[in-house]
């Protein structure tokens, strides 16, 4: 029988409790009683994480510079930003020039470098005038763009439908998309399978819940009620298209109906459906007018409702101020998308094994639509230990949910030695005070473990 002496002393202000006391185990077959500390939580701290909150709009991946425009992001406080590819002066033409596409991979580097994910639209209208480019004329440029955005597809956080109708949100149709066209529902939904084919993993988002199910449901026409490609657990788990349609409402809170995103004729129906998809399905936009709708305390609600993950910093304009001044800006900045908040941590040497259990809760108005890679390490200034966590999904904890992620550290792979113990979730920081390493890009759970072997 081993004898193993652990020495636990946790001095960091993140934990709720006192300093702990000094405490020595005895390795046996038994095992010993887990040593529990507590977190303090802060919901101000850590806002920046990836694929959440508030991001910056435009910055166009189709513009030449001569710096990079999204360390300014990143200096704003920006994980996330609207990134649009415009297509407008190829209307005509099958081939995208050399130089266009060198401009937009340097524009996905420069974002790659500043660690900010994007929302990325592509689109041929940037206004309301204009027409749609023809389907071959798309399917020719998708072709082209295809290689560089799967190169790059780690700095896409998410994708918007986009492509076609004005300003890309699919409205105010023309030629082959407009509803006189008698392949039109067809011809609108190969947009969505030719996002889906260079993007295969990612969510596509639409602009609203009618035309989801004009394409994949069953409506004989925009705005026929229907819910059959409403999503389930079981539909939204499947290796479908429909499984990766999302929704974004870029007039969030304008109306009754938001402009038009939800129909007159039955206003919830519709965001009853959206409200069901999006358990499975991130949501997202921004706000367009401001009106009654958009009081901060219906604003809160509907957020928390749709499970929204990010919303436009930029526009509109007099309804951000209007949250500022009404005071709940801070609190939809702090909680959109995830917001996970470690609430204690148990640590035992069990079997020759040292056990981690770290509960945390997700205090945001949404889940991560990302399932971020999770790993503890065991670390000091000579030695590192990691032990990848395998069987947990982290999209999994929805709002208010609280889970327990487990792990196990051989005794044979650690050297005797003081260690911190950290836990990273790809680059998610914890809500929690003083708990985020910016070396080690990981959040310190627990100082001066001591193993004497």
């Amino acid at each position: 029988m081993k004898l193993l002496t652990l020495l636990f002393l946790s001095f960091y202000t993140l934990f709720a409790s006192s300093m702990s006391p000094i405490i020595t185990y005895l390795l046996d077959d038994s095992g010993t009683l887990p040593d529990t500390t507590y977190f303090e939580s802060n919901s101000s701290v850590n806002v920046g994480n990836p694929d959440r909150g508030l991001y910056g709009a435009t910055y166009a991946l189709t513009k030449q510079r001569d710096y990079n425009a999204f360390e300014y992001a990143k200096d704003k406080g920006y994980s996330l930003v609207y990134a649009s590819i415009e297509l407008d002066n190829y209307l005509n033409t099958q081939t995208l020039d050399p130089e266009f596409l060198t401009i937009i991979e340097n524009n996905l580097i420069d974002a790659q470098n500043a660690k900010i994910k994007l929302i990325l639209r592509i689109q041929y209208r940037p206004s309301s005038n204009g027409i749609d480019a023809s389907l071959s004329i798309i399917e020719a440029h998708f072709s082209q763009l295809t290689p560089l955005l799967q190169e790059y597809k780690d700095v896409i956080s998410i994708v918007q439908a986009g492509t076609i109708g004005a300003y890309g949100e699919w409205h105010s149709f023309t030629g082959e998309f407009a509803d006189t066209d008698l392949n039109y529902i067809d011809n609108r939904k190969q947009i969505i399978e030719l996002l889906h084919v260079i993007f295969p993993e990612k969510y596509i988002q639409i602009r609203t819940t009618m035309h989801k199910e004009l394409l994949y449901g069953g409506s004989s026409y925009y705005r026929e009620e229907s819910n059959i490609a409403q999503l389930d657990q079981e539909t939204a788990t499947e290796n479908t298209t429909l499984a990766k349609i999302a929704h974004h409402n870029d007039c969030f809170l304008a109306s009754d109906t938001d402009e038009g995103t939800f129909v007159s004729d039955n206003i919830e129906y519709w965001k009853n459906y959206m409200q069901n998809d999006s358990l499975y399905v991130p949501s997202g936009g921004e706000t367009c007018a401001n009106s009654s709708f958009a009081a901060c305390t219906n604003a809160v609600a509907e957020l928390k409702r749709f499970r929204y993950a990010f919303l436009n910093d930029d526009y509109h304009p007099d309804v951000l101020d209007r949250w500022k001044v009404e005071g709940c800006y801070e609190e939809i900045k702090e909680n959109l998308g995830y917001r996970f908040v470690a609430t204690n941590l148990k640590t035992q040497m069990l079997d020759e094994n040292f056990t981690v259990k770290l509960e945390i809760k997700n205090e945001g108005y949404g889940s991560s639509y990302i399932n971020y890679p999770i790993k503890y390490i065991l670390k000091n200034e000579v030695n590192s230990v990691e032990v990848t966590v395998n069987d947990f999904d982290i999209r999994t904890l929805g709002p208010s949910g609280k889970i327990s992620i487990n792990a196990n550290f051989k005794v044979q792979d650690i050297d005797s030695g003081t260690y911190c113990l950290y836990i990273k979730i790809a680059e998610v920081k914890l809500s929690n005070n003083n708990i985020w390493d910016e070396v080690l890009e990981a959040n310190r759970l627990k100082c001066d473990i001591k193993f004497n072997l």
